[in-house]
């Protein structure tokens, strides 16, 4: 037998019992765990360790249930000048309402209502929904890289177009480094939870990676590394915490009060045996299961005082409320979000939401919707991808204020449209101005003489605006 037949027994004797230990120890790893050996294996812990964090998932969640709130349209772009000179980056512009939104598109857009592709994010696979499918994307996201991965077929009508579309776990997934100058990956392995290996073309591959500053690593940096800090302060906190209240308060001092014969010799002291047992018993009854060394023992006559502050006394708690605002500002969660947050208003939450939506969940949809663009527009070169933004409520205008602010003074009807972010209307109708005090028709305001009030009550104003 030679060197490299031996060492390649000896690989699979000892690998194979370590994969199946660590198996059986972190059973989220699955049976194909051996792919994530080494530094995916480190990955793996870490984001065990992070969802088994209170804090962590619950942050996560939250921003996993804002990401898949709204479904994707696919649209048609218009063939006309205005089509034209609209940018896909207007529909994601922070400055605009959904009023403005949903001109924007009626004017560029016509939505596909019956395509495949609404079929394939309907119904992306076996196994999954439309919704499950971007519920398990985003959360491979939050821990560095969300893959798609678009499954072909060779034969029939959808020869060569998507007909299934998976969501691939990142610790299976490999990028595999190329030669290229600037495309560092020249193909994705991807190892099946049956140990089988699927070397996949990156143009079936829709890879959204956070940005790592470790230029020479092909995966993104998850914000479970940037919380870990945070997450081990907070386990360790309630571990803290857990223990001063099994340990029932304050520390308890068992102390000798030894008396002195005229002999100078002590009376009233204890065996070693006798201290054991009174140690054991009292510990018994009154320690903890995971902290006993606030109880402290002497020899002698015994005398019980109670002393000093408990674990909970010295503010663990708010420390822990600290560690709920850090992690989720790490994430880019308002801290008013926080359960734990005493300002929990229902107008600062309201500004909490909003702020979430447009500084968080829509940079990140939007840079979604482009990369599946560049994947669709493979197969479906006249189609567009984009999140319904006007779903969002933390979008819409608050009705209210508007009327405070506009609802008094008398507009025409184009200063009424700027409002919503729409274009002038044509012709001499948008300089027509509403009357306030009154629902005119249009036709009664154009005809009526504006220095005398219209009457609302009129025979010829029965039909309203």
């Amino acid at each position: 037998m030679n060197a490299k037949e031996y060492l390649k027994g000896v690989a699979r004797a000892t690998i194979g019992p370590v994969v199946k230990a660590l198996s059986s120890a972190f059973p989220s790893l699955g049976p194909g765990f051996s792919i994530v050996a080494g530094r995916a294996f480190g990955w793996s812990l870490n984001g065990m360790q992070a969802y088994n964090n209170k804090i962590f998932y619950a942050a996560s969640n939250l921003l996993v249930t804002k990401l898949t709130e709204v479904p994707i349209l696919f649209n048609k772009k218009k063939d006309t000048p205005k089509a034209k000179s609209i940018k896909f980056n207007q529909f994601y512009s922070k400055n605009i309402t959904n009023e403005a939104r949903v001109f924007i598109k009626n004017q560029a857009l016509t939505e596909l209502e019956n395509h495949p592709l609404n079929d394939l994010f309907d119904n992306p696979n076996t196994y999954q929904s439309g919704l499950e499918l971007l519920e398990d994307f985003w959360h491979n996201y939050d821990f560095g890289d969300g893959y798609l991965f678009f499954e072909t077929i060779d034969v029939g009508r959808n020869a060569g177009k998507p007909v299934r579309v998976h969501s691939l776990h990142r610790n299976r997934v490999e990028p595999v480094k190329s030669n290229d100058r600037f495309d560092a990956i020249s193909l994705f392995r991807y190892t099946a939870i049956n140990g089988t290996q699927i070397d996949i073309d990156k143009k079936y591959i829709l890879h959204l990676k956070r940005w790592n500053p470790v230029l020479e690593d092909l995966r993104g940096l998850g914000v479970d590394q940037i919380t870990a800090m945070d997450i081990s302060l907070n386990n360790s906190n309630s571990i803290a915490q857990g223990a001063a209240f099994e340990n029932g308060g304050r520390g308890t001092l068992f102390s000798s009060d030894v008396a002195i014969t005229s002999e100078g010799k002590p009376v009233g002291k204890l065996t070693a045996e006798q201290i054991k047992t009174l140690k054991e018993t009292v510990m018994s009854d009154f320690a903890g299961a995971k902290n006993n060394r606030r109880m402290h023992f002497t020899n002698g006559k015994v005398d019980v005082q109670a002393y000093g502050d408990t674990l909970a006394e010295m503010e663990l708690i708010g420390a822990s409320t600290a560690n709920w605002e850090h992690i989720y500002a790490t994430m880019g969660i308002p801290d008013v979000l926080c359960p734990t947050t005493k300002a929990s208003t229902e107008s600062n939450v309201k500004a909490g939401y909003k702020a979430l939506v447009t500084n968080n969940i829509i940079s990140k949809l939007r840079k979604f919707d482009m990369k599946l663009n560049q994947k669709i527009q493979q197969w479906y070169p006249d189609v567009i991808s984009c999140h319904d933004l006007t779903e969002f409520s933390e979008l819409a205008p608050d009705l209210e204020l508007m009327m405070k602010v506009y609802g008094k003074p008398t507009l025409s009807e184009d200063e009424r449209r700027a409002v919503f972010g729409y274009d002038e209307m044509e012709g001499g109708m948008g300089k027509v101005y509403l009357v306030p005090s009154g629902l005119m028709k249009i036709e009664d305001l154009v005809s009526n003489d504006f220095n005398s009030l219209p009457d609302p009550n009129s025979p010829e104003s029965k039909q309203y605006l």
